[in-house]
């Protein structure tokens, strides 16, 4: 390698191939060549970024004044005075700045806009601040994976049977494609953001939570009961257990909040009283 180089005046460094020089600049000149080049485009560059800024504030600010107007008799005004509340109103809004419609600007204004109703409670308040600052994190695949967890919670621990749990389970995972995206590092991400806990003594063959106790399944052991999900005709069940590693993680209570703002639009749930009583 050092037959390539050359050293020249300056600090600078000459390539060579064979006896010609091919590229030769010293520091100083290097230096000046990137200044030049920072100082004319940065004009450009800053004018094009507080463009874009201010279309993502503005964006953002319709959304907020569209949750304000939808939900105003639930509101309380006076609570828009309160620090916390003002500090997570321009803590979205820089996340609107930074992110645009990297992040969903309808949820983010939904959720700070839960903070002013009148009937919340403590509890209440400090899960939706956790939410807010949570969601800006999360992407659309990693909210996929959520929002079926929380289905599979809400809706598969009834008494209905494998064949029923299955049926439902085929239809549900056809919406969610992203769940076909989540990768290992997704869920260690998830978990290290507080989106996802893992469980306590999850074991390989354990099975996922709406189904341990499914009378079906009763007197099977774990390996035993996995072998018959996977070669009866459970498919999608067994799909759900192989590939969304359910059995091994729980959805935070911030995160539940945010998939039920979510769905509150397909599923007519009122967030805050679903989220206290489930």
């Amino acid at each position: 390698m050092s037959k390539l180089l050359q050293e020249v005046e300056g600090n600078g460094v000459n390539f060579v191939a064979g006896e010609r020089i091919v590229l030769g600049l010293s520091y100083s000149d290097c230096r000046q060549l990137f200044f030049d080049l920072f100082e004319s485009n940065y004009p450009k560059l800053l004018a094009e970024a507080d463009k874009r800024l201010h279309e993502n504030i503005e964006r953002y600010f319709q959304e907020y004044i569209a949750s304000l107007t939808q939900k105003s008799e639930k509101l309380d005004p006076t609570r828009l005075a309160e620090p916390n509340y003002q500090f997570l109103l321009q803590s979205t809004a820089l996340s609107a700045a930074r992110f645009g419609d990297r992040i969903n600007l309808g949820l983010l204004a939904e959720l700070v806009t839960e903070l002013l109703r009148k009937d919340d409670s403590d509890l209440y308040d400090l899960v939706i601040s956790q939410a807010i600052e949570l969601a800006p994190k999360i992407t659309k695949h990693q909210l996929d994976y959520m929002k079926l967890w929380l289905y599979a919670r809400r809706e598969l621990i009834t008494d209905k049977s494998l064949a029923e749990i299955d049926l439902l389970l085929g239809e549900r995972l056809n919406d969610f494609f992203g769940i076909k995206e989540i990768s290992k590092r997704d869920i260690e991400y998830m978990v290290s953001i507080n989106a996802l806990n893992v469980r306590g003594q999850a074991r390989r063959h354990h099975l996922p939570f709406f189904l341990e106790k499914h009378p079906e399944l009763e007197g099977l052991n774990e390996e035993q009961r996995e072998d018959f999900l996977r070669d009866g005709q459970y498919g999608n069940i067994y799909q759900l257990f192989e590939e969304t590693r359910f059995e091994f993680y729980d959805v935070s209570v911030q995160g539940e909040l945010i998939v039920y703002f979510t769905l509150k639009e397909t599923d007519d749930i009122d967030p805050m009283n679903f989220f206290l009583k489930n």
